[in-house]
């Protein structure tokens, strides 16, 4: 009876090893360059979702709320009832609306949106083109026709 017991032997635990390892190290890189794109695909999206929000927000205050509107130096001037004035402004990396009447402007504002690199409003007749570029390079623009 003589039986051979045959073990691993220390090349093929070192070979094994390396193969764990090259794999292990594989899989971790695949997995952080999902989580880094993952991240920048939310971010951007955030962006978008952030102008797209703005827009409707500005939107409706023309449209529901504006008696008048007046466009200056890259402010949106809304004028309503009972001699109420709102201003919609970019300051710093915001997108905010300042609250106020015809006679006196408040210092108390809203924050519309943040992340903003610029914003531009001009008025041509009857339209209102407004542009958001967000932080991130994306760029949101609306045309408005106002009521007569």
């Amino acid at each position: 009876m003589n039986i051979k017991k045959r073990g691993f032997s220390l090349i093929e635990l070192i070979v094994a090893l390396a193969i764990t390892g090259i794999l292990l190290c594989a899989i971790t890189s695949m997995f952080a360059y999902v989580g880094k794109q993952f991240s920048y695909c939310l971010k951007n999206n955030l962006y978008k979702y952030y102008a797209d929000e703005a827009m409707k927000f500005i939107e409706m205050q023309i449209y529901r709320e504006a008696k008048s509107i007046d466009v200056f130096d890259d402010k949106l001037i809304l004028y309503k009832n009972n001699n109420k004035k709102d201003i919609i402004e970019a300051k710093d990396d915001k997108l905010i609306i300042k609250y106020g009447n015809i006679y006196f402007m408040s210092n108390d504002y809203n924050i519309i949106t943040e992340c903003i690199k610029e914003f531009s409003v001009h008025k041509s007749n009857n339209v209102v083109f407004s542009k958001i570029i967000m932080k991130d390079g994306s760029v949101k623009e609306r045309c408005l026709h106002l009521k007569r």
